[in-house]
C-alpha cells in the first residue's frame, strides 16, 4: 500500500518475492508505471481485492495519514491468508513528544523534513498504542525494531546519520523506550 516510487516493490521483485503495488493516488500509479519498473502498481486500496489475496501486507509512511486506523486493521485482517503479516513503517509519538518537551510546546507539531507533516499526519501512535491496536483488531506483534533514517545531503543527512549512529547504540538497551527513533518498524501475524 501506498509504494511512494516503487522502490521497496522493485527491491522485492529483484530478490524474487512477487509484490504489487497499489496505490490512491492517481499520480503516483503514472509515476510508477511510466518509470519502466518491474511491478505492477494498481490505483485503488484494499478494497480492490479479494479477502485471503496476500501473504504479507506492507505499508511504508502510510499508516500515519489514515483516519480509521481499526477499520483498516480490521479491512487488512480479511485481506490477509492465515498467518499473514502487516508490517508498517511509521514515525511514532515518542520521537514527536521529544521534540515537543525540548521546545516546550504544547501547540501543532512543526513539519520535521517529512517526519512530521502536518497536517497529512493525522495520528502519531507509540509503539505500546500500535501494538495494542493491531491487537484489538485480530493481530499479534511479533517484532518492533528501529528504522533507518532517510538519507539526506547537506548538514540535516550528517545530522540523521549522527542519530542514527548514536540509536543503533542506545536501541539495544532501551528498545522503544529510547525517545530519538523516529520511525518503527511493526510486524504484526494475523491471528484467527
Amino acid at each position: 500500500m501506498g509504494p511512494v516510487g516503487g522502490g521497496l516493490c522493485e527491491l522485492l521483485n529483484s530478490n524474487k518475492v512477487q509484490c504489487e503495488g497499489v496505490d490512491q493516488s492517481k499520480e503516483m500509479v503514472t509515476y510508477c508505471n511510466g518509470n519502466d519498473m518491474s511491478i505492477p502498481v494498481t490505483l485503488g486500496d484494499l478494497n480492490s481485492f479479494p479477502d485471503q489475496t496476500f501473504d504479507t501486507i506492507v505499508m511504508c509512511t502510510v499508516f500515519e495519514h489514515l483516519i480509521e486506523h481499526d477499520d483498516f486493521l480490521k479491512l487488512a485482517h480479511k485481506k490477509l491468508r492465515n498467518d499473514g503479516f502487516f508490517v508498517s513503517v511509521q514515525p511514532t509519538a515518542h520521537f514527536a513528544s521529544f521534540v515537543c518537551s525540548i521546545l516546550k510546546s504544547s501547540g501543532e507539531l512543526p513539519d520535521l523534513n517529512g517526519a512530521f507533516s502536518p497536517p497529512w499526519h493525522t495520528a502519531l501512535i507509540s509503539c505500546k498504542g500500535m501494538s495494542k491496536l493491531a491487537e484489538r483488531n485480530g493481530f499479534n506483534t511479533i517484532e518492533i525494531a528501529m528504522s533507518p533514517n532517510t538519507r539526506r545531503k547537506g548538514f540535516l543527512g550528517f545530522f540523521l546519520r549522527f542519530i542514527e549512529i548514536i540509536n543503533r547504540i542506545a536501541w539495544p538497551i532501551f528498545r522503544e523506550r529510547w525517545p530519538l527513533v523516529i520511525c518503527h518498524t511493526f510486524v504484526f501475524k494475523k491471528i484467527l
